[in-house]
């Protein structure tokens, strides 16, 4: 009689799951219809174009579609090609705002993470959003599958730690857009998430005069890991190198210029543990050679409409905010209030793009 009920219970629970499947497909296509009626433009839409002496190398189609042309800027795909022997192209998209404030526009760099491709990072952080309501650029470089079957950025890699490599083609990536386009050169900023956080830093503290100032998310502790399983003990326990490391980063570029940082990172991520956020901290105290008497009384940010709590640690030197450190009570590895629909993106908690932007837009790079 058991077996009996049994199987009767699974025949009700198949007729319930299909009955569910019925109603969310109807669902789905309703909105999906709505949408698609919504975007009939009720007349022709201009579509902006940059300055003649800003026009795009080439242009290349993207595989499939992307949902990024929301916003009214231009969203461009071309690539970089190194005059290295074998060459290495390195493709990358910009988005170039309608809401242009000046002739020359901030940048924003963003790295994506492992198992992400550009496209995907800028959909998963909104960035985009952001640049359209603030008027600046933002550029998305994507690594290649064929360095890397996840496209993980190889920032355990001594060629990079010593600003070669990849570091060093990312560098120069940068500076062929730079050329390209009407940027700022005193406003250039570089942030990522997980390995490309990994990757925005060693990029930033070997070219320190590029940027103005670093945003990293997620992200491992500088300049201790030389191969893929140190790389991998690092994200779990940190490193006793991280002294020594942004030690020798400080002799090889001496006088450091001072290179402002935000960091965030969750309190509840097993893939990058949060011991690398203290770590990464005091490797940025002493880049900037900040000490505790820099530091504000934290800062408890309540949870609100769902959200995530966070703390905020600030360091000044004078009024002149050098250093920025969140933690964000139970995020994991997943960029903070991002596009929940996409890996690697939570909905709630502190906007980290917008928190970024606030931050970079307080910096500028004076050039010696």
């Amino acid at each position: 009689m058991l077996k009996g009920l049994n199987r009767i219970w699974l025949r009700a629970v198949k007729r319930i799951e299909k009955a569910q499947r019925v109603t969310n497909n109807k669902l789905i296509k309703s909105i999906l219809k709505v949408q698609k009626s919504a975007a009939k433009p009720s007349a022709k839409r201009v579509v902006p174009r940059l300055p003649k002496a800003a026009k795009v190398a080439k242009v290349v189609a993207k595989k499939r579609p992307v949902p990024l042309t929301q916003t009214p800027g231009q969203w461009l795909a071309s690539y970089y090609t190194t005059s290295t022997v074998p060459a290495r192209r390195m493709q990358y998209w910009l988005y170039w705002p309608d809401n242009v404030r000046s002739e020359l526009l901030p940048l924003v760099v963003m790295l994506h993470g492992c198992q992400q491709n550009a496209t995907d990072f800028a959909q998963g952080c909104g960035m985009n959003l952001i640049a359209e309501k603030n008027g600046f650029a933002v550029l998305y470089l994507q690594q290649s599958l064929r360095a890397h079957r996840q496209r993980c950025w190889n920032w355990y890699e001594l060629a990079a730690d010593d600003g070669e490599g990849e570091a060093g083609m990312i560098a120069s990536a940068i500076e062929s857009v730079r050329s390209k386009y009407p940027v700022d050169s005193s406003r250039i900023y570089i942030a990522g998430m997980s390995a490309g956080a990994a990757m925005a830093n060693i990029v930033g503290v070997n070219y320190p005069t590029m940027f103005a100032a670093i945003g990293l998310h997620s992200a491992p502790v500088c300049g201790v890991a030389h191969g893929s399983i140190e790389a991998f003990s690092v994200m779990q326990r940190g490193s006793l190198k991280y002294e020594s490391a942004i030690q020798k980063m400080k002799k090889k570029i001496s006088p450091f210029p001072v290179m402002p940082a935000i960091l965030l990172h969750g309190s509840d991520d097993n893939v990058v543990r949060p011991i690398n956020l203290g770590q990464l901290k005091l490797q940025f105290m002493a880049l900037n050679e900040l000490t505790m008497t820099n530091a504000q009384a934290p800062i408890l940010k309540p949870a609100n409409r769902g959200g995530k709590a966070h703390t905020l640690e600030n360091f000044y030197v004078g009024k002149k905010l050098l250093l920025k450190v969140c933690t964000i009570a139970g995020l994991g590895h997943a960029w903070s209030d991002g596009d929940c629909t996409l890996a690697y993106n939570a909905c709630g908690g502190p906007d980290a793009s917008k928190m970024m932007w606030a931050f970079f837009s307080k910096h500028r790079r004076i050039s010696a």
